[in-house]
């Protein structure tokens, strides 16, 4: 879940091994959501989607710039979209969602965006 407004509003990409989740049916591919009040619609879909296995892992980048989406799945675009209403989600927070994954986890999750640098901290020399 990204650009979150509330509990109810945000953009969701689901990557699941059912062929449902959350009452939106996708066939065993990837999707991309937005929901709004409670609402599920799914905007694009897109590649096959394996069964999980333990142990098994994907890098997953979600990279958003204003209402442009790419979502890449191991180095490869899985999906783009944009979101043509003049009301889309410009912003907002972020979240993990698993339902009936036991041995899921998530690790090395890096938030970057453009309005925040990294500080660039020196050593300095104690004056002598």
């Amino acid at each position: 879940m990204f650009r979150m407004q509330s509990l109810d509003s945000s953009y969701v990409y689901i990557i699941d091994n059912h062929s449902a989740c959350g009452n939106v049916r996708y066939d065993q591919r990837s999707v991309l959501t937005k929901v709004t009040n409670g609402s599920f619609q799914v905007v694009k879909t897109g590649g096959s989607f394996p069964y999980f296995y333990r142990g098994q892992s994907w890098n997953v980048r979600i990279e958003v710039k204003g209402n442009n989406i790419k979502i890449y799945r191991d180095g490869s675009l899985d999906i783009e979209w944009t979101d043509t209403d003049p009301n889309y989600y410009y912003q907002g927070t972020y979240g993990f969602y698993v339902w009936d994954q036991p041995s899921e986890y998530y690790k090395d999750i890096q938030i970057t965006t453009e309005s925040i640098k990294t500080l660039n901290i020196q050593k300095q020399k104690a004056a002598t």
